[in-house]
């Protein structure tokens, strides 16, 4: 069974490839894996929820017709969100020793603000 469900990913990625440009197959299709397949629907592995979501809401007329034109029939399709590896991502180390903005020299192009302007000083009125 999973060498028919990778028989028709493979044709059904061949047809999206000569419509998509390589850099958008790349980014959306590169990581999809099949799973499985059966006459009514095939269920398709996903990194993330937001993968699935810009996938059904971009390109799932396109993917439906690719299945449909590979597999001969009509697919449904399933999407499944790629378990994680159970590794939290580490987090980023604020790094010490950064030096304060009030003691370095302006250079051309920062953004200078007036101190006298705050929340405190902020006065609600008409516009101009």
């Amino acid at each position: 069974m999973q060498a028919t469900v990778d028989k028709i990913w493979t044709k059904t990625t061949k047809q999206i490839r000569t419509l998509l440009n390589t850099e958008t197959y790349n980014l959306w299709f590169s990581a999809v894996q099949p799973l499985s397949v059966n006459q009514s629907s095939i269920t398709l592995e996903v990194p993330n929820e937001f993968s699935e979501v810009w996938l059904k809401d971009n390109y799932l007329e396109l993917l439906q017709d690719a299945l449909a034109q590979a597999s001969g029939r009509k697919l449904k399709i399933k999407f499944k969100v790629a378990e994680g590896n159970g590794v939290a991502p580490t987090p980023v180390k604020a790094t010490r020793g950064k030096k304060s903005a009030v003691g370095r020299r302006v250079n051309e192009g920062d953004l200078i603000f007036n101190p006298r302007n705050t929340f405190e000083t902020f006065v609600v009125g008409n516009n101009n």
